[in-house]
């Protein structure tokens, strides 16, 4: 799908008279002439604080959408969103602000898109226009019609729940945060280096459809990095260092997600963990099979590369195939629900826009639909996919079948206005084991085998194999060895799943951020997987030195 996209320079949006004050560190407008208006001083306050919530922007989408649907489309609905960016890394700061005013039109069938950096009512019209006509130009050709799926009419405001509002922090207070963590950190014995960095994301939506709904949403994301680089105290061993993460990965939260990372009570723990894991022998890999003890980490980038891709829809239909690929479950994506084992019986994987710090979470999607949770795989079948309102048509006859309710799973989203609503991925749980083992249990499970820890996966545009690496280590009479130089695994996406012997339990499973491309032009997606350790039996170990 094409989209018609007004290019603007940021000098060119200052000069129409948008904001240009610097947000000295509040992400915020602080300018309004000219460029939207309100009533009163303490409407302009709240408008500053969230913009999206202002009467102006409301009146700004409907009337695009009454635009298009006096133009002919059958459907349409806008969107409004505002981005502000700030990162922290040592003493430099960065601010960034996006503005986006997408339509979309639905004519005969067809979809036409057109956006721009413009809010105005000038801008309204030029838009729905353009998505109006290039949704009649595409009807023109050979395509299936657009059908949606039934959907409620929704209303009202959404703030992602967050304790401190990281754009209410004093950009001082930010950078003082940073330099006394490092400093501690430092302190605490001669041979430690550390780099950290933080960064802040807000994003502000309205939404406005044909259908009558109209809604505004807030998005928080905090996190970053704690690198942490331990030297070798013995100067006679020439391992070199290691550089363990602390775990502040991004996350929907505030400023509160580095308030409680409890970094300081992290450090000893990490230097110990250095200190231990450069004094191991390292070992030469040898190729085999094995039973392998993926901790929790790899066990979410295993589901982020291969099930979470494969039970996305448009990739299943071969919608995607320019892009990010096509999935295993294609070409006939339907007639593998209730039929293809993907994993073992114990294998389950869930979806939602609904956990609480997951990066794909809100309470509505870009189409209006009312954010949930449901399977994708239970006992190792393949029950559903990730769908949005013209996608779960395709379903209908499937959840008849079953009784099962026909509409849309939520996953209609899209970087900014600026970009066109497609299926992007929600947030996935693994389903955990009943016995609550963490990962040293299930290394005990083991009598000669390889574990696994921090795996990074590649597969190939199908996602039916692939390869991955980590730090590997031996497994002995259930206990960790040495270090395995070298070594990485090969796996097809049905094998390796109907591999799974054992998996960790709630204690064990952790949230871990993971982001994609897709769609042309190519847009960014970011979710959470949540996993727990897990034993893959007779996994191919190979030696990456002997790859061409």
């Amino acid at each position: 799908m094409s989209q018609n996209v007004r290019d603007f320079s940021r000098r060119q949006f200052l000069s129409q008279g948008a904001a240009g004050a610097s947000m000295a560190g509040l992400g915020v407008m602080t300018d309004f002439s000219g460029y939207l208006r309100t009533d009163s001083k303490a409407a302009q306050e709240d408008y500053s604080r969230y913009l999206i919530q202002d009467q102006s922007v409301k009146k700004l989408a409907e009337t695009a959408v009454s635009i298009a649907r006096q133009l002919g489309a059958d459907y349409s609905d806008v969107r409004l969103t505002r981005t502000v960016v700030q990162t922290v890394s040592g003493d430099l700061v960065g601010d960034r602000e996006e503005f986006g005013f997408g339509v979309r039109a639905r004519v005969n069938g067809s979809w036409g898109f057109a956006a721009s950096p413009y809010w105005s009512e000038q801008e309204a019209r030029i838009l729905s226009e353009n998505a109006v006509e290039q949704a009649k130009y595409n009807s023109l050709g050979f395509n299936q019609p657009v059908q949606l799926a039934p959907i409620k009419v929704v209303t009202g405001h959404w703030v992602t729940p967050v304790k401190y509002d990281p754009f209410d922090i004093p950009m001082e207070e930010k950078i003082d945060h940073s330099r006394a963590w490092a400093s501690q950190i430092a302190s605490y014995r001669n041979g430690i280096n550390t780099m950290l960095s933080m960064q802040f994301n807000r994003q502000e939506r309205a939404v406005a459809t044909s259908d009558g709904s109209y809604f505004t949403q807030v998005v928080y994301q905090s996190g970053g990095s704690l690198n942490v680089d331990v030297k070798n105290r013995n100067p006679r061993n020439n391992k070199g260092h290691i550089a363990p993460v602390a775990g502040l990965d991004m996350a929907c939260q505030g400023w509160e997600r580095w308030l409680e990372a409890d970094i300081m009570e992290q450090i000893p723990e990490m230097v110990e963990y250095a200190d231990m894991f450069m004094a191991l022998p390292i070992v030469p890999v040898s190729i085999g099979r094995y039973d392998v003890v993926f901790d929790a980490v790899s066990s979410a980038g295993m589901i982020n590369s291969t099930l979470s891709m494969a039970t996305e829809l448009d990739r299943a239909m071969g919608t995607e195939a320019n892009s990010t690929g096509v999935g295993l479950l294609g070409p006939d994506p339907i007639e593998k629900l209730g039929n293809f084992a993907i994993g073992s019986k114990m294998l389950n994987l869930s979806a939602n826009r609904t956990s609480p710090t997951g990066l794909s979470t809100v309470k509505w999607d870009d189409e209006g639909v009312e954010q949930h949770e449901w399977a994708l795989v239970e006992n190792g079948v393949v029950v559903d996919y990730q769908t949005t309102r013209d996608q779960a048509e395709s379903l209908q006859n499937w959840y008849s079948e079953r009784n099962i309710e026909f509409k849309s799973h939520g996953c209609a989203a899209a970087q900014s206005a600026m970009y066109i609503t497609i299926q992007h991925p929600p947030n996935f749980t693994m389903g955990i084991g009943a016995d609550n083992k963490k990962f040293d249990d299930l290394v005990l499970d083991v009598k000669n085998g390889i574990a696994i820890s921090g795996a990074s996966v590649s597969t190939d545009h199908q996602g039916m194999s692939g390869s991955g690496t980590g730090v590997m280590r031996e497994i002995r009479n259930g206990k960790l060895g040495a270090v395995i130089a070298g070594g990485g695994f090969l796996f097809d996406t049905v094998g390796f799943w109907n591999g799974l012997k054992s998996i960790g339990g709630a204690a064990s499973s952790i949230d871990i951020p993971f982001s994609r491309p897709k769609g042309q032009p190519e847009q960014s997606s970011m979710y959470t997987v949540s996993a727990a350790p897990m034993i893959i039996g007779e996994l191919g170990i190979y030696d990456r030195s002997r790859t061409p």
